[in-house]
C-alpha cells in the first residue's frame, strides 16, 4: 500500500513524502528514524535526525488549509 508520510526533524522541520510504501515507513519507524546529510556551500555539511510521525493511506486535500 502506498500513501503519504510525515516526518519531523531535530531542527523542527516537517518533511512530507508522497507515494511511499507503508512497509518502508514502518521499517523507518521500527529503526527509530534516520540521519540525513545535506551539503551547503556556506556552512558545509548539515546533519539532522529525522523521525517518522504519521502515515496516511487516503489522499490529503492540500487546499483544505490544515
Amino acid at each position: 500500500m502506498k500513501g503519504t508520510a510525515l516526518f519531523s526533524t531535530d531542527r523542527q522541520n516537517v518533511i512530507v513524502l508522497e507515494d511511499i510504501d507503508r512497509q518502508t515507513f514502518d521499517d523507518m519507524k521500527d529503526k527509530g528514524g534516520f540521519t540525513r546529510t545535506k551539503k551547503c556551500e556556506r556552512v558545509g555539511e548539515i546533519i539532522e535526525r529525522v523521525w517518522p510521525v504519521s502515515f496516511f493511506d487516503a489522499d490529503i486535500d492540500w487546499t483544505y488549509g490544515y
